[in-house]
Formats: structure tokens, sequence, C-alpha cells
């Protein structure tokens, strides 16, 4: 479960790595919520956090905002959270990291030996309707 203080901590790191800078937390995040941030601001963190924490638990928060600069730039701020362009973004991102496959050559060569011996070990059987003796030629 997520509080206030993670998200607003993941939010500033995605901000500093996006801009290449340290960032610095405040020493009593309470206070400075109630303090020094904008009553909208303040509101949509909590939103915010509400719903990394029950409908967008797959999210991941440090990649959803890092995206989110890399989409917007320094302009993503508190009240780009719910934008669309943002979550199609996330989910365009996601979905070509989750398919990017280092293949290596040991498991290629793995692949072909499994599939030559596979296809020795059906030499042994008949093939059904005479199909056989022309795979049989292709194989050799």
């Amino acid at each position: 479960m997520y509080t206030e203080e993670d998200i607003y901590v993941m939010f500033r790191k995605a901000q500093s790595i996006f801009a290449s800078r340290p960032y610095k937390l405040p020493k009593d995040f309470n206070s400075f919520m109630l303090n020094r941030m904008s009553k909208i601001n303040r509101e949509t963190l909590i939103i915010v956090t509400k719903w990394f924490n029950s409908k967008w638990k797959n999210i991941n928060p440090l990649n959803f905002f890092g995206y989110g600069f890399d989409l917007m730039g320094k302009k993503f701020t508190y009240r780009h959270f719910f934008d669309n362009r943002v979550h199609n973004y996330y989910i365009t991102r996601d979905k070509i990291k989750k398919r990017d496959l280092e293949i290596t050559q040991k498991q290629i060569n793995s692949s072909v030996d499994f599939i030559q011996e596979y296809m020795s070990n059906r030499k042994n059987h008949l093939f059904p309707f005479g199909y056989g003796t022309a795979i049989l030629k292709l194989m050799e």
C-alpha cells in the first residue's frame, strides 16, 4: 500500500531523473502537505494515492511518472496525472517493454538441437496418409 508520501517521493524522483538533477524532500511531509502544497495539488495527490492502491494496482508509479515526464516534459504536474495521453503512453510503453525479448545464441542452438532430436525420433513412427515419405526425404 502506497502512502501520499511514497507517491510524492516517486513523483519527485521521476522529476529529478528527467531533469538530471537531485531533489530535496521536506523534513516533515505532513506539515508540508498541509501548509505548503496548494489545495488542488493536495487533493490530486490523495486521489492518485487511492487509485494506485486500488484501480491502478498493476501500474508502477515511478514508471508512470517517468513516462509522463517523457511525454510532457517539465510541464507534467499533478493535474496531468489523470490525462488520457499519459495513460495511453504508459500502456504502449509497458507493452513494448514486456515484448522486448533478448534471445541469445545459446537459446537458438538449444532450440535447433531440440527440433533435430524431435524430428530424428519421428523417423521411427509411421506417418498417416503417405506423407511420411515426403517428410523423410526433406529431412535427409
